[in-house]
């Protein structure tokens, strides 16, 4: 997975990637595209699903948190501009690029991108890499609901799905049962994830269809409210996934999930005082963190302290992926890849 992640949190600066390799396992016609007003979404599979993978024998799958990764600005937020970090469109240009490296280097056959504005940047971001040689990736993206920040969850991959990507508008009741967040007030009484999206996809060398459940969750793990939507939000996503395999698919579930894990500690044995992996993981799921070395697990960089110093005492994980556990024998390797990506807090 990759991650350049942004919290509503002072000067969070991560981009990092996770990636997994599972085991076991024509040219695609262009996914169609539709138009509201000036956004352009690319949610409809082709009529016949393309397989540009290099390496047939392996699907290499992951996460990226872009990073307002914008050039128009559709939602409440002046981005470019003065809410972003890129101040001017040539800013947002550079970020794009950098971006397309990243995804070059990162070389999965199906990304899942966070805080992605629409599907005329995952076409600057195609058209960057192929620039640099590759020219493997088709775009997909549904809008969702975010209408404060206009981000949007989105796929580049090589691997084109069989199924449109969907989102859901389901919402469940907080608290959640089993709820481990701390006494608070004033959180909604339901919650739905506005940036989710799921689909499905046939891969040679699979015995079943997979579904991938993605999202980008509410910000801020120490948050006492949002401690309580996220857990709803989690528990929509349980919904989603519980439903692939009802349906006799292998599931994925992916994403920016802005929490931290009680059972597969990051790097620093950050402890959630929510259940949000928990609920995820139930019994059907696990945490592919889980098999790489504590010291490799973290995902973003909180400047906590704000001296614009990267420290290690200062990176955790909140981007994640889990697998059903039908595919769980399949994971060959996990990485988080921390090097792709180098920025500043200035």
């Amino acid at each position: 997975m990759a991650s350049a992640n942004s919290n509503s949190l002072p000067l969070l600066l991560l981009l990092v990637l996770l990636a997994i390799t599972l085991l076991g396992a024509t040219a695609a016609d262009a996914a169609t595209t539709t138009t509201s007003a000036t956004f352009v979404a690319c949610p409809t599979a082709p009529a016949t699903a393309g397989d540009r993978r290099r390496t047939t024998t392996q699907l290499k799958l992951g996460t990226f948190n872009t990073e307002f990764m914008f050039l128009t600005g559709f939602g409440a937020l002046d981005c470019p501009g003065t809410d972003c970090p890129w101040a001017t469109t040539a800013d947002a240009e550079a970020h794009i690029k950098q971006v397309a490296s990243v995804i070059y280097d990162l070389d999965a056959d199906i990304l899942h991108l966070n805080e992605v504005e629409d599907c005329t940047v995952l076409k600057a971001v195609i058209t960057q890499l192929e620039a640099l040689g590759d020219s493997t990736y088709k775009p997909y993206l549904v809008k969702g609901t975010d209408t404060a920040t206009g981000q949007n969850a989105a796929l580049l991959t090589r691997v084109d799905p069989i199924a449109d990507l969907k989102r859901s508008a389901a919402t469940a009741s907080t608290p959640v049962s089993g709820s481990t967040c701390p006494s608070a007030s004033g959180y909604s009484a339901t919650k739905g994830v506005s940036k989710n999206f799921y689909t499905t996809f046939n891969v040679t060398g699979f015995s079943k269809p997979i579904r991938l459940v993605s999202a980008h969750l509410l910000a801020d793990p120490q948050d006492k409210v949002r401690c309580y939507e996220r857990e709803a939000q989690a528990t929509v996503l349980a919904g989603l996934a519980s439903d692939g395999i009802d349906a006799g698919y292998h599931t994925i579930i992916s994403g920016d999930l802005n929490d931290w894990s009680s059972t597969v500690l990051d790097r620093n044995s950050d402890e959630p005082i929510s259940s949000v992996l928990s609920i995820l993981t139930g019994s059907d799921f696990v945490q592919v963190a889980s098999k790489a070395a504590q010291t490799d697990r973290y995902s973003e960089w909180y400047d906590a302290n704000g001296d614009c110093v990267y420290n290690l005492t200062e990176v955790s994980s909140l981007d994640h992926i889990l697998v059903s556990k039908s595919l769980s024998s399949s994971v060959s390797s996990v990485s988080f890849n921390h090097d792709l990506y180098t920025t500043s807090c200035t």
